[in-house]
């Protein structure tokens, strides 16, 4: 839901030529749907991302802001490496929009003679890879099911074995 919201603010500024806007929305779309995902599998009890989400609970909760910025530095390896919501190509998509966001949204990342000015094309770019590669994909599953699976597997196969002894 809240994806959808940063996604559709992400499109009206494409629309009205505010390309940095554009791209600080789909950085903020890219961010909540990888949250939410973390959220919901620590619902099916993957440990991993219940020990996430209580990072993320404490982090708001003591409104850290050390631990945001880290958290959104780190977020998209966390998604590849901890939960495979993202392959490697899209990691590489996804790292160029988080750098062109912070580019956009942080002055010290460029002079006072120069200030960062995504085209359109940029702009576009990153809107599609978020929402193609990552927001529209409602799995939320990654590595925590293929593990489930291959575990239920492994104890099923076990279980046969012993009943034949």
């Amino acid at each position: 839901k809240n994806s959808k919201i940063y996604i559709e603010e992400a499109i009206k500024s494409y629309k009205n030529g505010a390309y940095r806007a554009c791209i600080n929305s789909t950085w903020l779309a890219v961010f909540t749907n990888i949250i939410y995902k973390i959220e919901q599998l620590a619902l099916l009890n993957d440990s991993n991302a219940i020990q996430r989400k209580n990072n993320i609970d404490e982090v708001r909760q003591n409104n850290d802001i050390k631990g945001m910025l880290k958290l959104e530095r780190d977020i998209l390896d966390i998604s590849f490496n901890d939960f495979e919501f993202i392959d490697s190509i899209n990691l590489i998509d996804l790292k160029r929009l988080q750098e062109d966001r912070n580019r956009s949204s942080h002055p010290l990342k460029h002079s006072e003679d120069e200030i960062f000015s995504p085209s359109a094309y940029q702009a576009r770019h990153h809107l599609q890879i978020a929402v193609e590669k990552l927001i529209s994909e409602s799995n939320v599953y990654g590595k925590c099911l293929m593990n489930l699976i291959i575990q239920r597997i492994i104890k099923i196969r076990l279980i046969s074995f012993l009943n034949h002894i």
